[in-house]
């Protein structure tokens, strides 16, 4: 059960439009209500009007996201190193392999490979990098063949999307046009009319009190002459 009980429709056929003074004053109240809210933005930066809710939590970027968004960071803000259509070539380029360490006199033995460790490392690295690339080949080659149709389809839709858009926009557009005509002439034909009566009701009830209370005034004050005039013959 709604707790709103009540409808509170405006009469803009019926109604008079408000004065110079009272839209003045107005004016100033919406003034003073919008330099409060500016001097609490002021304070405090960012803050949103009472009636606002709070903005939803941003997402968590945890897990796989945190690297790429660390990365778009820091790519950004520099320059040299700024990324080019948002794609770094370097991470499919070819892995250098792990360096070994020089040895410390010229005529020793040569310095021990690097472990097994390292070699698995970029061994993962590359098949990761490889199967990445096999797929964006497969990809680009079906985009290739079949993206021009896809992409006319596509087109196709997108246009049934907006005639579909576009016929919902006129029918609401009549609803609204009727729904103005029908209330301008409920308001005309009939609320006029109504308010006429009601206000002249008024009228004449408010005139019928002011008849009465001067009715009872006068007679009050025959009352206190009549009082008066016995207290002068006694």
């Amino acid at each position: 059960m709604p707790l709103i009980q009540e409808c509170h429709d405006s009469l803009p056929y019926i109604d008079r439009d408000i004065g110079a003074g009272e839209r003045a004053a107005a004016e100033h109240e919406i003034e003073i209500e919008q330099e409060l809210l500016r001097a609490g933005s002021a304070s405090a930066p960012g803050a949103l009007h009472p009636s606002i809710p709070d903005l939803p939590p941003p997402p968590r970027s945890e897990g796989l996201l945190a690297p790429e968004i660390s990365r778009h960071a820091t790519t950004a803000t520099t320059a040299t190193t700024k990324m080019v259509g948002g794609i770094d070539t370097s991470r499919y380029e070819a892995l250098d392999p792990p360096p070994t360490r020089p040895p410390h006199d010229p005529g020793q033995c040569p310095a021990p490979p690097p472990p097994t460790d390292a070699y698995r490392t970029l061994i993962r690295q590359g098949a990761i990098t490889a199967g990445h690339l096999e797929s964006r080949v497969a990809h680009l080659a079906l985009l290739d063949r079949f993206g021009k149709n896809a992409w006319l389809v596509a087109n196709m839709q997108l246009e049934q999307v907006l005639a579909r858009a576009e016929q919902e926009l006129l029918a609401t557009q009549a609803a609204t046009e009727d729904v103005l005509r029908a209330r301008k002439r409920a308001q005309v034909e009939h609320g006029q009319a109504e308010c006429e009566a009601l206000q002249l009701a008024w009228r004449t009830g408010v005139g019928r009190v002011l008849e009465t209370e001067a009715a009872a005034e006068g007679l009050r004050s025959e009352i206190w002459a009549r009082r008066m005039e016995m207290a002068a013959r006694r």
